[in-house]
């Protein structure tokens, strides 16, 4: 891909940027409220943890950053430990094609797809491919997390070419299994060894890794809360974080909805809580959801 890498596009983003700063050092997400909370975009050397209820937006977000990022030339490995490839393909689609997800969301084929459609797919595909952009499926958990996230990075990088900038972990919890989902204590203490190791990679190899988190971690299987103080749950597994990031929703009931979208019934207006970045202060964005189209949109 020939699109301008972040790293010799230096970009400021309004009054949170110091006007005499080089900030070749940050990566733009290509979603400006994010970029102009953090002061420019992620940082390397940094990590970034975020925090949701189930169903709230944490792998729609992760997707539609990842995605934007490798849209921009950036090399980004994006981690699930739910999803694969041919499930999470479609999201991408979906967001950047403006192809309705409920279209394509058992798969991306060309009888569903018009001519006009799939040229912009095929150009999503050429532009997104395997130099910048890799989706990984978790599905090994014997390993600890150490040992299999070092082998991950490695391979990718060498098939790659060159190490990747950003490392997207959609669902921390995953990667250890089901094994302590009845010792709350023992389950936020592996998610917090998780978050520590993601720090410890970032600045290792001076990267930007990106984490995500169920928000209430006494009811991590098959229940949904939602409050307004989304990180107040997990707060303690951000302290070797640099930037801590809520997606709260409010949930709705189903008679309200009128655009066929099946999964959990969430307000189209949500907020994204920045709770703790270099930038200061904490901010609260607020953000709408675009079901249909699988992203974010700046409200």
């Amino acid at each position: 891909m020939n699109a301008p890498n972040s790293k010799t596009n230096p970009c400021r983003f309004g009054s949170n940027s110091d006007p005499g700063s080089e900030t070749a050092n940050y990566i733009q997400t290509r979603f400006w409220p994010i970029d102009n909370a953090l002061g420019g975009g992620l940082c390397r050397g940094d990590s970034t943890l975020i925090i949701g209820t189930s169903g709230g937006g944490k792998t729609l977000w992760s997707c539609q950053m990842a995605s934007n990022m490798a849209l921009n030339g950036t090399r980004v490995v994006f981690i699930s430990t739910e999803q694969n490839a041919v499930q999470l393909r479609p999201r991408f689609v979906s967001c950047h094609c403006n192809i309705p997800f409920s279209r394509i969301n058992s798969g991306v084929r060309s009888s569903d797809l018009t001519p006009g459609e799939m040229a912009l797919y095929h150009r999503l595909i050429e532009r997104m491919n395997i130099n910048v952009f890799r989706i990984v499926q978790w599905e090994d958990h014997s390993k600890r997390i150490e040992e299999r996230f070092e082998e991950i990075l490695n391979s990718n990088a060498e098939s790659m070419g060159n190490f990747p900038e950003v490392v997207i972990l959609d669902g921390l919890g995953g990667a250890f299994g089901r094994q302590h989902n009845h010792d709350v204590w023992a389950y936020r203490a592996e998610l917090k060894r998780g978050a520590c190791l993601m720090a410890e990679l970032a600045k290792k190899h001076n990267i930007h890794t990106i984490t995500t988190a169920q928000a209430n971690v006494s009811q991590c299987v098959g229940r949904v809360r939602v409050d307004a103080t989304v990180l107040s749950e997990n707060k303690s597994l951000g302290d070797p974080m640099t930037n801590i990031l809520g997606i709260s929703a409010l949930r709705i009931d189903s008679a309200e909805r009128a655009d066929g979208y099946e999964g959990p019934m969430y307000r189209r207006e949500q907020f994204l809580y920045l709770s703790k970045s270099k930038s200061g202060a904490e901010r609260r964005i607020q953000v709408l959801r675009d079901f249909a189209f699988q992203r974010f949109l700046a409200a």
